[in-house]
């Protein structure tokens, strides 16, 4: 198998290190394009693959794999350059927020593209992807479409693209989200008197523990929530707080806003 990553950046090293160490593609057959020369010496330092700085054909002869790593706004410019380049097997995956895959075909006149969408955890292996494929793209493809990507974590299915928007919103922001109410659970443990060291440690090790049930096949959060709060007690206190704020509300329609923003930024670009 041959792979090619147009983009150095931070993705760009992420799923050529994660390709590499699943042994998914050799080295000799791992092909980086990048053209700012700061990340250029970056990927010939770090010994990540074939290094290139303009497209050259060899990229393309019997590329199985072409991973587009770049800023959505980079695109017009690069997807002309990629036009008539890829050979019909060739399959596009590209993670480019907001770009559709009719934009990519369109641009690169070509049929076989998955539109993916990894959130921040998948720098560690622990990220989930969504990922959409074209209708040309057969099943026996998608198998190992989803073994690429899991190199890097979880991989779900979406059915129709209009979803991505709702995946960006979800899981693409949700680090965002868990980040900001562990800063505030840490900041009340402080204003109530604990250092900065203890309630950070304390948050996280149970935002740690908490997980490692949650992912139990048994878990079931309406009952895990019953049972640390009891009624009349401290949890049930505060949990009764966020239930008069309407925290639960507040929730659906922040993700709601954040998909609605994202479809007017796939619509302007």
């Amino acid at each position: 198998m041959k792979i090619a990553i147009f983009g150095g950046g931070v993705m760009g090293k992420t799923y050529a290190t994660a390709l590499l160490q699943n042994k998914l593609v050799k080295a000799e057959n791992l092909y980086l394009v990048e053209t700012v020369p700061e990340k250029v010496a970056e990927l010939k330092t770090a010994n990540l693959g074939v290094v290139l700085e303009a497209l050259t054909p060899e990229i393309f002869d019997q590329l199985t794999f072409a991973f587009l790593c770049i800023k959505p706004q980079d695109f017009n410019l690069l997807g002309v350059e990629l036009a008539h380049r890829f050979q019909p097997e060739t399959i596009i995956l590209s993670i480019m927020a907001g770009k559709k895959i009719a934009q990519i075909q369109e641009l690169t006149q070509h049929d076989l593209v998955v539109r993916a969408m990894p959130n921040a955890p998948v720098l560690i292996g622990e990220g989930i992807t969504a990922y959409i494929a074209s209708e040309k793209i057969t099943e026996s493809k998608k198998e190992l479409i989803v073994k690429l990507l899991s190199t890097t974590g979880k991989v779900v299915s979406i059915e129709r693209e209009e979803l991505m928007d709702t995946v960006t919103a979800l899981s693409g922001s949700g680090p965002a989200y868990f980040y900001l109410f562990v800063k505030h659970l840490i900041r009340a443990g402080m204003e109530l008197g604990l250092t900065k060291e203890a309630a950070t440690l304390l948050v996280k090790q149970t935002l740690k523990g908490s997980h490692a049930l949650m992912i139990q096949d048994d878990f079931d959060f309406d009952t895990a929530i019953k049972n640390v709060a009891s009624p009349g007690g401290t949890t049930q206190t505060a949990l009764d707080y966020f239930a008069k704020n309407d925290l639960e509300n507040i929730v659906v329609q922040a993700v709601t806003l954040a998909e609605q923003r994202g479809k007017a930024l796939s619509e302007n670009t």
